[in-house]
Formats: C-alpha cells, structure tokens, sequence
C-alpha cells in the first residue's frame, strides 16, 4: 500500500460515508521515534482531537497505544 495525503484520506472518507478520520505522521532519527496524529471531522474538515507520543523506535506499539488510550479518554 502507498503514502496516503491527509487530502486522499479525506476523499476517501467522503467515499465511505465516514464521520471522522485518522491522520497522521510519524518521524524517526536514529533510534528515536515520533508520532503525530488527529482525528479530522470529514463534513467539516475540523481537526477534533490531536495526539502526539515520542520514544525509542524498539516501543513501537506501545508508542501506538498510548495513541489509542488518548483518543479513547477523549471520548470517555
């Protein structure tokens, strides 16, 4: 699968009737990791949430979940 631009995903979640997509970006130096994302309101193209986790590139997944756990607070 290729690189999706922040404007393909929005198309795309026009074409699925979507609500809400995820976006987001990720930068590594080195053996250090950061990873950006934001859930987007496709109506309005509103940026809803933000989250932001950064740590050794070897914590990969728990670098992915603390992403997960701070939308799932948002939202309760």
């Amino acid at each position: 699968m290729g690189h999706v631009d922040d404007k393909k995903a929005m198309e795309i979640g026009h074409m699925l009737n979507a609500t809400y997509v995820l976006i987001g970006s990720f930068q590594f130096y080195l053996e250090q990791l950061r990873i950006d994302a934001r859930i987007v309101n496709v109506k309005t193209s509103e940026i809803t949430k933000t989250a932001t986790a950064q740590g050794a590139l070897n914590d990969i997944f728990k670098l992915q979940t603390q992403i997960i756990y701070d939308f799932l607070n948002e939202v309760g």
